[in-house]
């Protein structure tokens, strides 16, 4: 998809220099990264894994240097976890068979019900952004300085995109006056209890990130939290309830099977692996996190960074991460944002875009993704709720006229693009200008 500064920018030279020849320019600069559906099952459950998809022509996110300071491995495990991908399925008490899975969603879970979210794509920032940042157990003191280290960077985060913070857990971890009468509670219930709160309506979008390690075991997927931990089909009951669009970042090992529990419309889920299988340490936590707190990350140049874009440059940045080192990569990111409870791998994108080379882009995730933004530049546009939902569905207007460009003749398809051109470029003339009126 092109982003929203790059159509605003095409817009506005297509008015002024004729559309036929910017249009083209627009469609041949689109530079395409790679997706997989996932296969990995748990029966509180791990997305399906087909064959893995060899990333063609692959482009990872900015160079930055992999970070200086520890990088423990260790896998966090309940018990062993099964080799290879888990099917979907009712949960067991025994491991899950060998063997590949089908692919699809995870039977185990009920269809999406149809919610508010659902209709239509989120203003991406009906400010302020809520975020509920969970801090599990480290287990060692090298962990622990890690995810503190993450935890400040989402601290940072809501700082500059001036949203609402509660953290819950860490060794530094403060709880929200929301829960300050309930400090005899352990986190699982103070996690719980927050979300309890949360079943109001609204567009605003709710942020849950989830640091630390988590366990894949007899078709069971955990969160590793100071005292009793919660499953996926646990923290799924939680979100039931909640009808206002979800941002769920599980940054753990065997973090992959949160994705066939909690998957509906209206939600954007991200997990550090593929698989319940992948055990070992996530580095992915680290890089998603700093990714919000740099403009290298803005891939469609727009001064925000959307949940797609972090989790692109992430997974980039650990790619490299394993490379530098010479080591096999034990952790792959996907995404999910079609309710469709598979996810993808961000080797299926180039650019911000859907390899449609390798997929079938009405089906691939990464859409809604992308208008859901924290902005690390605080003097970026500054959009009214209202603009924001016009933006939104002009720019969806035109993805999906861009989809449909080989089914068009030439007249057919400017006569289409035209008009939402325009309308776009009035609408970013129209916020501009009010920046330009109220500065100083």
């Amino acid at each position: 998809m092109i982003g929203s500064s790059s159509w605003r920018w095409i817009a506005l030279v297509a008015c002024v220099f004729g559309l036929a020849a910017v249009v083209d320019r627009a469609s041949a600069a689109s530079v395409p990264i790679q997706n997989v559906s996932s296969d990995d099952s748990d029966s509180d459950t791990t997305p399906t894994e087909s064959a893995p998809v060899e990333a063609k022509g692959d482009q990872p996110a900015p160079d930055q240097s992999a970070p200086d300071g520890p990088q423990p491995d260790g896998p966090e495990t309940d018990g062993p976890a099964p080799d290879g991908p888990e099917p979907d399925g009712p949960e067991t008490d025994g491991p899950a068979p060998d063997g590949p899975e089908p692919d699809g969603p995870g039977t185990d879970k009920d269809e999406p019900a149809t919610s508010a979210a659902e209709g239509e794509l989120p203003a991406a920032a009906n400010r302020p952004a809520q975020i509920l940042l969970v801090v599990g157990a480290s287990g060692t003191e090298e962990y622990e300085k890690l995810f503190s280290v993450w935890s400040q960077n989402w601290e940072r985060v809501a700082k500059v995109s001036q949203a609402d913070l509660t953290v819950i857990g860490g060794a530094t971890g403060v709880v929200s006056s929301l829960l300050q009468s309930a400090s005899e509670l352990n986190d699982r219930d103070r996690v719980q209890q927050f979300l309890a709160k949360q079943v109001d309506a609204t567009t605003e979008p709710l942020w849950i990130v989830i640091i630390g390690h988590g366990t894949f075991a007899r078709d069971v997927a955990k969160f590793n939290l100071v005292g009793p931990d919660f499953s996926a089909r646990e923290l799924a009951s939680w979100l039931d309830p909640i009808e206002r669009p979800l941002v769920i970042v599980n940054t753990s090992s065997s973090s992959a099977p949160f994705i066939n529990r909690l998957s509906k419309p209206g939600r954007v889920i991200v997990t550090a692996t593929k698989s319940g299988s992948e055990m070992n340490f996530a580095r992915f936590g680290e890089f998603f996190s700093s990714a919000f707190l740099s403009l290298d990350s803005d891939l469609d140049h727009d001064d925000e960074v959307s949940v797609h874009e972090a989790f692109l440059n992430a997974s980039g940045m650990v790619r490299k991460f394993y490379e530098s080192e010479s080591r096999i990569a034990t952790e792959h990111a996907l995404i999910d944002d079609n309710g469709d409870g598979k996810g993808t791998l961000a080797t299926m994108f180039r650019g911000v875009r859907p390899d449609k080379d390798q997929v079938d882009v009405r089906q691939i995730d990464g859409q809604r993704g992308m208008r859901i933004t924290l902005s690390p530049n605080p003097n970026g546009l500054k959009w009214l709720p209202d603009e924001l939902k016009q933006r939104d569905q002009i720019e969806l207007e035109l993805d999906k006229l861009r989809e449909q460009k080989n089914q068009l003749s030439e007249d057919e398809y400017f006569s289409a693009i035209e008009p939402l051109m325009v309308r776009l470029a009035r609408l970013y003339h129209d916020v501009e200008s009010r920046a330009t009126d109220n500065s100083p």
